[in-house]
């Protein structure tokens, strides 16, 4: 029957779910309703009538390590269940949808992979107060990526979105937004989008890779205060119309939103890097920005406009993009160039983010297992080591090169940058009196390819 579940359960408590498909829903694949401490884990949803999980006011809810696809096929229009207007999310949570009444809490979106649905990827419908979206993979929403109006206390980290520009998932011709921030009006009721943090996010090909605005019925809506968007790493925002930007708030009631930490590459040329209509309560701070320069009013002075050296290695087709298109090179201005931030202590891999961080969702993955004289070059030589002050690195060679020497700890991090010229025999010396003894790595590169990674025991 339309819109009913395969799966349903009300006023539950403490249930697993797992290892199950559940498919040919003419309405939703699992709907749990007024219940607490429910897990769906390992589950196949596909070819459903709307949402493939579906919260209604409960609490302790957890999807993790699902499948789904194809969902929301009312809103498929060359479908058989076609719809006008209704649809929801693939993952979809929401208090009392007739008044203000009872929120959704403490919900766990988790590890899943979501593509290919005609909604949401994951959609926070309305009056939901703590809710985790973390490791999931969503590509190829006809609706954002994720969405979550009305909302408070989110975390959002360490997502995979992105659109691929498939015309069976454009929306009037475009892709969706990423990660949209969206105050609506019933029937979710209007309420404060508060206390956000969005980071370690990969976000490539949407219309918006972020986006924050008002509903167009706006003058029932209330603020958007305290959000944080750090350290993601936002490529390509598409348009096959029009120029778009990666970021875009439009004016409404903003409150102390800080976006730092970000990579914004727009090297495809149907978009801008951002747009930004607020007067005040939004700032920027310590973004890449590449090629070119944004607006005044989305840029600092703590801003590096240079190539970050993304890796863009690996296909980019439906199913097949990985985190790593998204790694930067070893030589890239994004290290060590971001702001020391306490709400992101781990990058996308979950490396620590010591000392000053790099920018953007990844630090430099130094390939500390790799034989250390490997490429080596033999016009260096580095010595003494270990060492316990000073260690010198000799570049004796006729020829005209740049070299660049990164000193990076155990961890990735980098610890100590220098550039010389080699044309005049240098001898640069590394003063590491001031550095934790312990086992270190030194990068050296020569005209930015790698020629070395040298342990460094520092005594």
């Amino acid at each position: 029957e339309l819109w009913y579940p395969l799966i349903g359960l009300e006023n539950c408590e403490y249930i697993i779910f797992q290892n199950l498909e559940v498919v040919n829903s003419r309405g939703r694949g699992i709907r749990v309703l007024y219940s607490d401490h429910i897990t769906i884990r390992d589950i196949w949803l596909h070819h459903l009538g709307d949402a493939g999980v579906e919260g209604v006011t409960c609490g302790y809810l957890t999807i993790e390590n699902c499948r789904i696809w194809k969902s929301n096929l009312v809103n498929d229009e060359d479908g058989p269940w076609y719809e006008d207007f209704m649809w929801s999310g693939a993952v979809s949570c929401y208090g009392d949808e007739e008044s203000s009444g009872p929120a959704s809490h403490d919900i766990v979106v988790r590890g899943n992979e979501i593509f290919q649905n005609y909604g949401e990827g994951i959609n926070m419908e309305g009056h939901n107060d703590g809710v985790v979206i973390e490791n999931n993979t969503v590509w190829d929403s006809w609706a954002p990526a994720i969405h979550f109006p009305n909302s408070k206390n989110i975390l959002i980290q360490r997502n995979l979105l992105y659109h691929t520009n498939d015309p069976e998932f454009l929306r009037e011709g475009q892709p969706s937004c990423g990660i949209a921030f969206l105050n609506e009006v019933p029937p979710t009721k209007p309420g404060t989008i508060r206390d956000i943090t969005v980071i370690n996010n990969l976000v490539m090909g949407y219309y918006n890779n972020i986006a924050i605005w008002e509903d167009e019925r706006g003058d029932e809506a209330e603020t958007i205060e305290n959000v944080l968007i750090a350290n993601n790493t936002l490529l390509d925002a598409h348009s096959n119309t029009n120029k778009t930007e990666s970021i875009f708030i439009l004016n409404t009631d903003i409150k102390n939103i800080r976006i730092e930490n970000n990579i914004i590459l727009q090297e495809d040329n149907t978009g801008i890097f951002g747009y930004c209509a607020a007067d005040s309560g939004v700032s920027f701070s310590h973004n890449l920005w590449w090629p070119g320069y944004p607006p005044h009013n989305i840029r600092s002075k703590n801003d590096v406009f240079r190539n970050a050296l993304i890796f863009r290695s690996g296909l980019t087709g439906p199913g097949l993009l990985t985190p790593d298109y998204f790694k930067i090179g070893a030589n890239s201005p994004a290290i060590g160039a971001g702001k020391i931030l306490p709400e992101v202590t781990e990058d996308f891999s979950g490396r620590a983010r010591t000392g000053t961080p790099a920018i953007g969702a990844f630090e430099y993955d130094v390939p500390i297992n790799i034989s250390q004289n490997n490429n080596y070059d033999k016009f260096i030589e580095i010595y003494p080591n270990p060492v316990f002050d000073k260690f010198n690195v000799a570049i004796n060679n006729n020829e005209h090169h740049i070299y660049t020497l990164n000193l990076f700890d155990i961890n990735g991090r980098l610890v100590m940058k220098k550039l010389t010229n080699d044309n005049e025999n240098n001898v640069v010396v590394f003063d590491v009196r001031s550095i934790t003894s312990g086992v270190y790595v030194l990068n050296v590169l020569r005209d930015d390819k790698i020629q070395t990674n040298k342990k460094i025991i520092i005594e």
